[in-house]
This record gives C-alpha cells, sequence and structure tokens, in this order.
C-alpha cells in the first residue's frame, strides 16, 4: 500500500495543473500570462529581424560608398511612407542600387 502511495506522491510532482497550494485560477493566469508575453516577443523579434535585414541589404548594396547608402535609405523610407509591400522593397532597392550614379 505504501508503495503505490509513493507512486501517486511521486507523479503528483511533475503535474502542471493541480497544484493543492496553488488555486487552479493563478495557474491558469500564469499560464496565460507566459503565453502572451511568448507572442509578443515573438512578434518584437521577428519585426526587428526584418529591420537587420534590410539594413544589411542596404549596406551591401551600398558596398561602402555613402552616397549610395544615404540614397537607399532614403529611397526605402520612402518606400516605408508609400506603403510599398515590404516583398518588393528588397528588387527595388537591387534596381535603384544598379541605376545609382555617383556624382561628385
Amino acid at each position: 500500500m505504501s508503495r503505490t502511495l509513493g507512486l501517486l506522491m511521486l507523479n503528483h510532482q511533475f503535474d502542471i495543473i493541480g497544484d493543492p497550494s496553488m488555486p487552479l485560477w493563478l495557474q491558469l493566469l500564469i499560464i496565460f500570462i507566459v503565453s502572451i508575453s511568448g507572442i509578443v516577443f515573438h512578434i518584437y523579434l521577428i519585426k526587428k529581424i526584418r529591420v537587420w535585414a534590410i539594413n544589411d541589404q542596404i549596406n551591401a548594396l551600398a558596398d561602402g560608398n555613402k552616397k549610395k547608402k544615404q540614397y537607399l535609405q532614403t529611397l526605402h523610407q520612402q518606400m516605408l511612407t508609400d506603403k510599398v509591400a515590404r516583398k518588393h522593397h528588397a528588387d527595388q532597392l537591387e534596381n535603384a542600387a544598379k541605376s545609382f550614379n555617383d556624382y561628385k
């Protein structure tokens, strides 16, 4: 009998929901807060990665030319204000970099 009781207690240690010292509403609240926090963090991270990727592309296309980099950054800001679809940004930046003439 004590072996069965010991197994029940061991299984109870690994229960996520069902801890007798914590009310169910609190457990559910913790799960909800952690889930929402994870979703918000992933959205934030995806947005930051998009910014890093476009900045890396602009730096690669500029190839050390400061005027070209400034031109591409201005063009990118204009695309954002004109609400051009993000899937077209890379192609338009590449085309602009090819057609850019450095007037000194």
